[in-house]
């Protein structure tokens, strides 16, 4: 009896393009357990399906917001209640992370604004327009 593939399922190549990503970042995500795919056709090659989509979504969006894979691959490999911290904390320590890190941007903005004040007055004192001459 030969497998036959499944309806509704994507090659690697497919499912790559869907998601915007590569096919080397598929294998490395299946490597780590982050994201197996649904099926296997008979030779073995990945099959992906629209489930798979949604928890590639929802992982892009974490490497979006800063968190590491290690820290993305805790809650969703992990049941709930089993030691992993869960996700909604994850996000809120997070959240604190990349306010603290926006803080520090527009703390250092400041000093940026006067340094360019300053160097443009003393290229041109006054505001005075000198040409070369």
């Amino acid at each position: 009896m030969s497998k036959v593939r499944p309806i509704s399922t994507f090659s690697i190549q497919e499912f790559a393009k869907f998601a915007g990503v590569t096919v080397r970042a598929l294998h490395h995500y299946d490597r780590l357990k982050l994201l197996s795919p649904a099926h296997r056709s008979e030779r073995g090659y990945r099959l992906y399906c629209h489930e798979d989509l949604g928890r590639m979504e929802r992982i892009l969006v974490l490497r979006y917001l800063g968190l590491s894979l290690r820290e993305i691959a805790a809650p969703l490999n992990t049941a709930v209640g089993r030691g992993a911290e869960p996700l909604t904390v994850t996000l809120a320590r997070q959240h604190a992370a990349l306010h603290e890190r926006r803080d520090g941007l527009i703390a250092s903005c400041g000093p940026l604004n006067m340094h360019n004040i300053t160097h443009r007055t003393l290229r041109n004192p006054g505001g005075c327009s000198i040409k070369p001459s």
